[in-house]
């Protein structure tokens, strides 16, 4: 049965609200919602879903407004449901007028209004209407219960023995697993899918193929065996297998959306949003977060010379996890404004430059296309300090990236510092450096040689030339050879030990500001 926007506003899905436009076209079908808090929303936007959003990523940009009204009408979103004076207090006419032209329901909600639990009223609103094209028995029930509490494929998985007879092998798209009711079955149901046949017999079973979409867009493909002769009952159950399906995965989008919200919400407010570490450890705990203070914020850029290659970010969480021996119930991320902001447990704050150092250094070895940098900082102790933290790194990897610095790793004193140099004119910052490196950089000038890059990793590795021969990947000899002509021009060993603040400053300049 089709779900309308008119059969949701009537349903009492939001407790006030006003029709700005479209008002004549809540006739527009309803298949998912989507909680639109990213200003690459062309990526996430689906067919017939309803968007509720703040306007976080659009505020005051009127072009990029009216671009996100086109995607939607092109989408055929159901409509859009706008929560007022968090990021944007009105909708201005012209996209009221936009929206009107385009059949587009407009919907504002007041201030007070939680996405969430719209979010939550519209899905069971959409399950409840499903739920009436197939007759409810007790087991059925008892699945739909199961599933609201633990929305997963194995939890699907585990009824199947109140199936009479049955078997069933599911591939999730999303996850990239497959998941099945019997081992038997697998590499029999592999080949089905492969080629994608709805009904036939083999190996005595009677085996129906069925993928599962929304939006067009493929999420599962499933696989049902059994021993009897029955198509209505193998049908019937396959119905019940897929709508559950679509259920944990709506489920699933919802609780993403929802841990989302939490994020960036906690990361970019201005005001408390919690009492204490407990509250705030209490709430992310509902996502399956177990925060043990003190945590580490590392904000990561990337950037490609090409759109063809990307790394996902669930894929660099995979890395930290990795490189730091975290679970998946220690780390979280949130993407904003193309930067990927990681809330990570701390377990090895001492370590974290060298650790993410080499963490770089494997990434762009396989990602030859990639330019990443990343500032963090350590040993947060409170929540109160995460939305602090997470405006000083953004304001540091703006400066850093506006001067287009070669340095890869930030930590939070070297952004308070570049903050602090963005306040001095850059021509100011290169006569000091010609003052301090004058000799070493007409040598370069004349003769290359890398000079600087070279005696800036022997500064980090406190002139160990074994370690940085490794790092500036040269022959042992050939920084020999480059740490005599450092010290034939004053710039050796000897010149640290007795003036060192200005030379590694003016160094730390030359490298990341000229």
């Amino acid at each position: 049965m089709t779900m309308y926007l008119s059969d949701l506003l009537t349903s009492n899905i939001l407790d006030t609200y006003q029709i700005l436009a479209g008002k004549a076209y809540l006739n527009r079908e309803v298949e998912s919602i989507s909680l639109l808090e990213t200003p690459d929303f062309e990526k996430y936007v689906r067919e017939r879903a309803l968007i509720l959003t703040t306007l976080y990523p659009i505020r005051s940009d009127i072009p990029l407004f009216k671009k996100l009204i086109e995607v939607l009408s092109l989408r055929h979103v159901a409509g859009i449901i706008v929560k007022l004076k968090r990021y944007v207090d009105v909708i201005p006419d012209e996209i009221i007028n936009l929206c009107e032209q385009h059949h587009l329901p407009l919907i504002t909600i007041d201030y007070d209004a939680n996405l969430s639990e719209i979010s939550t009223r519209v899905l069971n609103e959409l399950t409840t209407k499903s739920l009436r094209t197939i007759s409810l028995s007790s087991f059925y029930i008892d699945l739909v219960k199961t599933l609201d509490h633990e929305p997963k494929i194995e939890t699907l998985i585990s009824f199947h023995k109140r199936f009479d007879n049955m078997d069933y092998w599911i591939y999730s798209r999303v996850q990239q697993k497959t998941f099945s009711t019997n081992k038997k079955i697998n590499a029999l149901a592999e080949e089905i899918a492969s080629h994608a046949i709805a009904f036939q017999t083999k190996q005595d079973y009677y085996i129906y193929y069925d993928e599962v979409k929304l939006s067009n867009q493929l999420i599962y493909k499933v696989v049902f065996f059994s021993k009897d002769d029955q198509r209505s009952k193998l049908y019937y159950y396959a119905e019940i297998i897929k709508m559950m399906l679509v259920f944990i995965y709506q489920k699933r989008q919802e609780t993403s959306l929802q841990q989302n919200q939490f994020l960036l919400e906690t990361i970019t407010s201005s005001a408390p949003l919690y009492a204490d570490n407990e509250a705030f450890q209490n709430k992310a705990s509902w996502y399956g977060w177990q925060v043990r203070f003190p945590l580490n914020m590392v904000l990561c850029q990337m950037r490609y010379s090409t759109a063809k290659e990307t790394l996902m970010p669930e894929d660099l969480r995979d890395h930290f996890m990795q490189s730091f021996d975290l679970q998946k119930d220690e780390i979280r991320f949130i993407n904003i404004n193309q930067r990927l902001v990681l809330l990570m447990n701390s377990h090895v704050s001492d370590k974290i430059e060298p650790t993410l150092r080499k963490m770089i250094q494997d990434l762009e070895h396989h990602h030859k296309l990639l330019d990443i940098k990343m500032a963090y900082t350590t040993n947060l102790q409170s929540v109160q300090d995460l939305a602090h933290s997470h405006a000083t790194l953004l304001r540091g990897l703006n400066f850093i990236t506006q001067k287009n610095m070669r340095e890869k790793i930030f930590n939070n004193q070297s952004v308070k510092m570049f903050s602090l140099l963005g306040k001095i004119p850059e021509i100011e910052l290169k006569e000091y450096v010609s003052l301090v490196l004058g000799p070493l950089l007409q040598y370069e000038k004349k003769h290359g040689g890398n000079l600087i890059e070279t005696l800036y990793v022997l500064i980090n590795h406190q002139f160990n030339l074994k370690k940085a021969a490794t790092e500036l990947f040269v022959h042992y000899n050939t920084l020999r050879h480059r740490l005599q002509v450092l010290d034939e021009l004053g710039y050796g060993k000897k010149k640290l030990e007795t003036t060192h603040y200005d030379l590694i400053f003016a160094v730390y300049l030359a490298k990341n500001l000229t």
